[in-house]
């Protein structure tokens, strides 16, 4: 969360880096004179350290993210005209029966397309994908079998994301 925005010394304010000397104000702030609470911590900063808590323990509590990985960027960007994929990038991890898809939208302004999902028709044994986090949705009923394989419809944010549970 650190701006870069310090004189530190090496080379033009624009970065923080380990080989500066000097100590960074959001970090600082959360040492909070030694109490390492954030007690000091801007109320934005206390928002994106809370998302990145959530983020961390939701890929430590998901036993999807341990494992396997299939590119649905890949199969998406070949196979679905209508796939973004200079703008959004998305994936899928998978361990056992659970399913977790990612989407992402790197770009500053609303995208909602068809996602392809996996050809693998046990994959996904319910239709109804759970919003684990994101800031998007998806459309009701979403899963969709056409001839070309099942899509979803999502709806991502600018810059927004997507991590959905499937069981």
């Amino acid at each position: 969360g650190e701006d870069g925005s310090e004189a530190a010394g090496f080379g033009q304010p624009s970065r923080t880096s380990i080989f500066d000397y000097i100590p960074v104000p959001a970090h600082q702030r959360w040492m909070n004179g030694g109490r390492f609470d954030g007690g000091q911590l801007f109320p934005r900063e206390k928002e994106l350290r809370e998302w990145y808590r959530r983020l961390l323990n939701l890929v430590r509590s998901e036993a999807a993210f341990l494992g396997s990985s299939t590119s649905l960027h890949r199969l998406n960007a070949s196979e679905n005209p209508g796939y973004p994929a200079s703008d959004v990038y998305a994936f899928e991890r998978q361990k056992g029966r659970e399913r977790i898809v990612v989407v992402v939208n790197f770009r500053d302004d609303l995208q909602q397309f068809e996602l392809r999902l996996s050809g693998d028709e046990a994959m996904h044994v319910s239709s109804s994908p759970h919003v684990l986090l994101g800031k998007g949705r998806v459309q009701a009923n979403p899963v969709t079998d056409t001839g070309t394989g099942r899509h979803l419809t999502v709806e991502l944010e600018a810059n927004g994301f997507l991590i959905l549970k499937f069981e």
